[in-house]
């Protein structure tokens, strides 16, 4: 199967995420048929971790990383806002300044939403998950704690070049 779904990720298919996929269930297979169920208890989580190392497709990274960018800049404007910075979301935008100051524009592009960082989290926290000698609930929790730590770290990071801004704006620019 997974031979079967690599040939297809190749031709018809032309998708590397499909080919790529192929490749980490073949893996899975050739430990399976070499070294039978035994083995494949121990190497099952390091196969599948495998998939983490796969880069997204593009139409599920975009229909992600919308709705992050929204959440990351509305957040970063309630921060900007607690520090003293009159700041307003357009979309995926930023607007700080007015009130005598000149009006400055924050882009929250698609790079900002933070997906690397998330994904790097959850990867990492899995990882820790897998080799922590505790409970399953434990190890779930230590892995779906990365998701809000890493927005987190994500919307301050935004507020942070917002605050940055405000003070030096080459500064931000060049940040």
């Amino acid at each position: 199967f997974g031979m079967l779904l690599y040939l297809y990720g190749i031709y018809p298919g032309q998708n590397d995420y499909v080919k790529d996929l192929g490749m980490v269930i073949t893996l899975f297979g050739v430990v399976l048929a070499l070294c039978g169920w035994e083995v494949m208890r121990i190497a099952w989580f390091p196969i599948a971790f495998l998939i983490c190392a796969l880069p997204w497709p593009g139409l599920v990274y975009s229909w992600v990383a919308g709705p992050l960018q929204n959440l990351a800049a509305w957040v970063a404007v309630h921060v900007l806002r607690l520090t003293g910075v009159n700041a307003f979301q357009t979309g995926t935008k930023i607007n700080m300044g007015g009130l005598g100051t000149p009006l400055r524009t924050l882009n929250v592009a698609a790079a900002c939403a933070g997906l690397r960082s998330l994904m790097t989290f959850i990867t990492v926290a899995a990882a820790i998950g897998f080799l922590a000698a505790r409970p399953l609930w434990q190890k779930f929790f230590i892995t779906f704690s990365a998701i809000p730590i890493a927005i987190f770290c994500n919307v301050m990071r935004i507020a942070g070049q917002g605050i940055l801004d405000r003070f030096n704006p080459q500064w931000s620019e060049s940040f």
